[in-house]
């Protein structure tokens, strides 16, 4: 009975070995958060995802990313429709859409491919490309003299790609090391 305990033992510590967790230290969870301008944001996204490792934890954000493009996206779909023609609002209510229609397609198709293949260059040119284009968004609204109407939203989003480019920097700084 005690060879089975002891050969058990042995196996369970060669499978630990070779298959090890890839949860994020506290260190580099402080240190993502500490870089990123809304702390709250970056730690409940961290804390609700730490045991998937960084590149997982980047997947993962890269699709709050996206989900969060996409609810902007719909919303400013909703204003268009209730917004007078030819308005200045309908106009910078366009710019968005395009701007964020750009969003979806760069984070879906290219960035997420290039995180998958860790060519972080691609997913930090795409992802900071992003929060570019919602601060396009916000400038729009303000050449036209006009609050936007989704100006937090967008504020968010921006945060969200902020901790993502976070991340990448710190993946593509491991890969390089």
């Amino acid at each position: 009975m005690k060879l089975y305990v002891h050969i058990y033992l042995v196996l369970l510590i060669i499978l630990a070995a070779a298959f090890p967790t890839e949860g994020l230290s506290t260190d580099l969870m402080k240190k993502i958060c500490d870089k990123a301008h809304n702390k709250d944001l970056c730690g409940s996204i961290i804390k609700s995802h730490k045991e998937t490792g960084l590149q997982g934890l980047a997947s993962i954000t890269l699709n709050i990313a996206y989900s969060h493009a996409l609810r902007i996206h719909k919303k400013i779909s909703e204003l268009i429709k209730k917004s007078s023609s030819q308005s200045k609002e309908e106009k910078a209510l366009q710019t968005c859409f395009r701007s964020f229609n750009s969003v979806l397609d760069d984070i879906k198709g290219p960035a997420t491919m290039a995180l998958r293949t860790k060519s972080y260059d691609d997913v930090n040119d795409y992802v900071g490309g992003a929060a570019d284009k919602s601060v396009y968004c916000d400038d729009a609204f303000i050449e036209e003299k006009l609050v936007s109407p989704i100006s937090v939203m967008d504020k968010v989003f921006f945060q969200i790609c902020e901790i993502e480019l976070i991340m990448i920097n710190i993946l593509g700084n491991i890969t390089t090391a």
